[in-house]
Formats: C-alpha cells, sequence, structure tokens
C-alpha cells in the first residue's frame, strides 16, 4: 500500500476588540497565526492508517504574555477483519492553552499551558440492514498552574483528571436515506486530586440514551434528530445529582442548488470546575448560511446562541455569537478569506459578561 501526504499552511491576521473577554478595562489588539500541518493518508486496498501532526503559532503585538504556540499530533485505523466487521483505533496528544472567555479559566498573567491524551478503541458491525458500533475512549488532561494578576499562584492539579466513555450504537436502515438508531453512553471522570483546595471531591459518573432517526425529507431537507435522557452522579454529596432530557439534532435546507441553510441544536451536560457547581446543562443552537456567489467565491453568516445553566447554584450564561464570511480560491490549493465575528456574554453574575469583536484575514495554501 502507499500514502497520500497533505501539507498545508494556514496564515491569518485578527484585531481583536477585547483580547481578555474582561466587563471592563478592555485591551485590543492584532494577533498573527501561523497554522502549518501535515496529513498522510493510506491508500490501501483494505485497512487504512492516518496520521497527522499541525500547530498554531500565536503572535500579539502588544500583549506579548498572550503568546502561545500550541502543537498536536495523531493517528487512526481501521483494521477489516472481514467484510462486516472492522476494528479502529486512535491516539493522540494536544498541547494548547487556556482559552480567554473560558468560565474554568482563571485570570491570570499569561494563557496557562493544556496537555491532553486522547486514545480510543472500536468496532463496527454491520450485516443486512443492522449496524452495530462500540467504542471505547479515553483522555487525560493536565493543566499547568498559573500566576494570577495579583501575584496568587493558581493550582491547576484541581483540574487534572481522566475521563473514560464507553458507547454503544445500533441502527436499522428503513431505506437507503433513512435510519433509526439507538445510542447508549457511559462516562466516568476522576480527578488527580481525592479533593480539591476547597475539599470537595469532583469525581463522577454518567450517562445518556438517545433514540433519533437520519432522514432525507426531499431532495432538499435531509438531517438527524434523536431525543433521549442524560443522567449525572457525583461523588461529593455537596453536588447535586444532574439528570433531564438531552436532545440534538441537525437538519439541513438546500434552498438552491448555490445556497444552503444548516440549523442544529445540542442540549447536554458538561463538566466545569466551579467552586459552588459540579457541571452545568449547555443548550446550543446555530444557524448557519452558505452561498456560491460563484463557483470560486463562498460567502457565509452563522448566528450561534447558548444557555448554561449551572446546576445548585443560581447562574445561568447566555451566550452569543455572530458571524460574517467571504472565502475566494485563487485555485484549488490557495484561498483567501476575511471576516467579522463578535461574540457576547451576558450572566447572572456580572463580572463575568463581556463582549468582544474581532475582524480576520487569512490566507491558505493546501495541497
Amino acid at each position: 500500500g502507499s500514502f497520500q501526504i497533505f501539507p498545508e499552511a494556514i496564515i491569518s491576521e485578527t484585531y481583536q476588540t477585547n483580547v481578555f473577554a474582561t466587563k471592563s478595562d478592555q485591551k485590543d489588539d492584532f494577533v498573527t497565526v501561523l497554522s502549518p500541518s501535515l496529513r498522510a493518508n493510506s491508500d490501501f486496498g483494505r485497512h487504512s492508517l492516518n496520521a497527522n501532526i499541525g500547530a498554531d503559532v500565536g503572535t500579539y503585538i502588544d500583549n506579548r504574555d498572550e503568546n502561545y504556540i500550541d502543537l498536536g499530533a495523531g493517528f487512526d485505523g481501521r483494521f477489516d477483519v472481514i467484510e462486516s466487521l472492522s476494528l479502529t483505533g486512535s491516539a493522540g496528544v494536544q498541547r494548547g492553552h487556556g482559552s480567554r472567555g473560558d468560565p474554568d479559566v482563571a485570570t491570570s498573567k499569561e494563557p496557562g499551558i493544556t496537555l491532553n491524551y486522547n486514545t480510543s478503541l472500536g468496532f463496527n458491525y454491520e450485516v443486512n440492514r443492522v449496524s452495530v458500533d462500540g467504542t471505547w475512549t479515553r483522555s487525560i488532561s493536565d493543566l499547568d498552574d498559573v500566576v494570577q494578576l495579583d501575584g496568587t499562584i493558581v493550582n491547576n492539579d484541581d483540574q487534572d483528571r481522566t475521563d473514560n466513555e464507553l458507547s454503544l450504537r445500533m441502527g436499522y436502515t428503513l431505506r437507503a436515506e433513512n435510519e433509526i438508531f439507538v445510542t447508549t453512553k457511559f462516562n466516568f471522570s476522576d480527578y488527580e486530586d481525592s479533593v480539591d483546595d476547597s475539599g470537595v471531591n469532583r469525581d463522577a459518573s454518567g450517562g445518556s440514551v438517545v433514540v433519533g432517526t437520519t432522514v432525507e425529507l426531499t431532495d432538499l431537507l435531509e438531517g438527524d434528530f434523536a431525543v433521549g435522557y442524560f443522567w449525572r452522579n457525583y461523588d461529593d454529596d455537596s453536588f447535586l445529582a444532574a439528570n433531564g432530557p438531552t436532545v440534538r439534532g441537525s437538519l439541513t435546507w438546500h434552498i438552491s442548488r448555490l445556497t444552503s441553510l444548516t440549523g442544529t441544536v445540542d442540549r447536554a451536560i458538561q463538566e466545569t470546575t466551579s467552586s459552588d457547581s459540579a457541571g452545568y446543562v449547555k443548550t446550543l443552537m446555530n444557524i448557519e448560511l452558505g452561498h456560491e456567489l460563484r463557483r470560486n467565491f463562498i460567502l457565509g453568516a452563522k448566528i450561534v446562541y447558548a444557555l448554561d445553566d449551572y446546576s445548585g447554584i443560581d447562574r445561568e450564561d447566555d451566550n452569543y455569537e455572530a458571524e460574517l464570511s467571504a472565502r475566494f480560491f485563487v485555485n484549488p490549493n490557495v484561498s483567501l478569506s476575511l471576516g467579522a465575528n463578535y461574540k457576547k456574554r451576558v450572566s447572572d453574575i456580572s463580572t463575568n459578561d463581556f463582549s468582544d469583536t474581532a475582524i480576520f484575514g487569512k490566507l491558505t495554501l493546501a495541497y
């Protein structure tokens, strides 16, 4: 067998009005980000093996402490046992940084470094109209301590944890573009510290069961939709268990051969390291519009709303985002992009409010 190699380089320039995502004393700046990457995809008759490596190097003009170097590498593969049965696996490592505006990230002098190690094993079995997929995923998070603006050291060992998830999906195809399925998940979070600095044990376990369908309603409408129930239990008695309905779905309307509109919705439990809450329910709604003004000139727009409802405390965060973009393909390997993005958060804890406007340009070189 052989491999196909796909190198890519992206350079972007962005002007931000609120680099630190703060309610007051906002700082604006320009940031240049260089993103080289390399993918290798196998071209075997059977089986597959793919690998990737990449980086994001961000450099600010004025706020040099915000500079960062993110790195990532990984691989995934598939082994075809027989025609109807295959085994899958993947592994990867990412070095990232804490994002300003993330409610779980401390207000530090400079972004903290995060390391994530991910592995997965799975299988896929298909016979006639029946499919069964099973997956085990494991994620290890390791965060460096950071220094706050007043010189205080934040012990981020409280956030170091190992997450394991088991997932089983069973599907039945009614016809070519219509499948019904049931997905069951069990997940477990094990924090490195038995108790955090406030004396709380944050270990937890939970799961979800959803029933859904993939459909093609007409030649112009296609999507998938699932509803179910989630639960999350915490080892520490001071945290209330979280449970309730979950929903996720996506619907694409091909308005014309050149224009499409996609709407998505998702409601699920999320982990947090807030001192007063163990988790929150995120309800996300997203609408995206794409239009080919010409074959090589694509316009885009999106609107996003997310509600974060924290468990056990009187706190809700309303998150808003809007974006306009345009992408021009000089040729299949070179493209230029321009756009503007606006983000705003309104929280019951007013100090967490912020808004930020970003104007960006991007050059992409791909092979």
